[in-house]
């Protein structure tokens, strides 16, 4: 935790700080802002001047607090299944898109990931097709750790993606020569459903929890789909 800054100064970057016990109301300011709001560095003098940066560093600590005793819990289906999304251009400050996804494993989440794409797409198919193909290497991986437990699943895993065209491409070759600029990934999807590794599934935005690591959700969606990912309260749980 962080106590002190280097010098007995007013913080202005993480490197300010040094090791310690607790943290004062400052320091908590500084913190949240740095890992939490900002992509890029910003002086600390600099936030405080801007109310909507204060407002959302505390609801972000708010949300710490009251959230501090949910944990994943999965009483249902022992499938391993998955849900994927992308937030096409989602980045003003350079048009990259957001990869999102959430492996379930007896109703609770095992896997997720939100990381920011690495090239910028030319439309929302390539996003998705970028998305999937994150997403099916994870299966594939996953699958293999599963077998090693001796937890051997004989049919696919199903991935749960929204983009309708992605799906169609990546099981129908003639479609193909509209997009050589990302044949590379949906051939690696292709062969991953034809070897019957995965199996994706349309799913309408309404039902894809991928959506949690990809946007910002209204807070009823935004609970909704973290109750689908096997979020409880494990305080209440026997």
């Amino acid at each position: 935790m962080v106590t002190q800054t280097k010098e007995k100064r007013m913080p202005t970057w993480m490197d300010d700080y040094v090791s310690g016990e607790g943290l004062s109301e400052e320091e908590v300011e500084a913190y949240m802002v740095q890992e939490v709001i900002a992509d890029y560095p910003i002086l600390f003098e600099e936030v405080v001047k801007h109310e909507k940066r204060r407002k959302a560093m505390d609801s972000e600590i708010s949300s710490i607090e009251k959230n501090q005793n949910l944990g994943a819990h999965g009483p249902g289906d022992e499938d391993l299944f998955a849900f994927t999304d992308s937030d096409y251009a989602g980045d003003e400050a350079d048009s990259r898109s957001t990869s999102g996804y959430v492996f379930l494993l007896s109703s609770g989440a095992v896997s997720w990931m939100s990381k920011k794409q690495p090239i910028v797409t030319l439309s929302t198919t390539e996003a998705e097709s970028v998305a999937d193909a994150a997403c099916a290497s994870q299966v594939v991986w996953m699958r293999q750790v599963l077998k090693n437990l001796s937890h051997n699943k004989k049919s696919s895993t199903t991935i749960m993606c929204y983009n309708s065209s992605t799906i169609k491409l990546s099981k129908n070759p003639v479609l193909h020569g509209r997009c050589k600029h990302i044949r590379v990934r949906f051939h690696f999807l292709r062969n991953l459903a034809r070897d019957g590794e995965i199996e994706l599934v349309h799913c309408g935005t309404q039902e894809q929890a991928a959506d949690l690591m990809t946007k910002a959700l209204k807070i009823d969606t935004f609970e909704k789909h973290r109750k689908k990912m096997g979020m409880v309260d494990v305080s209440e749980l026997n």
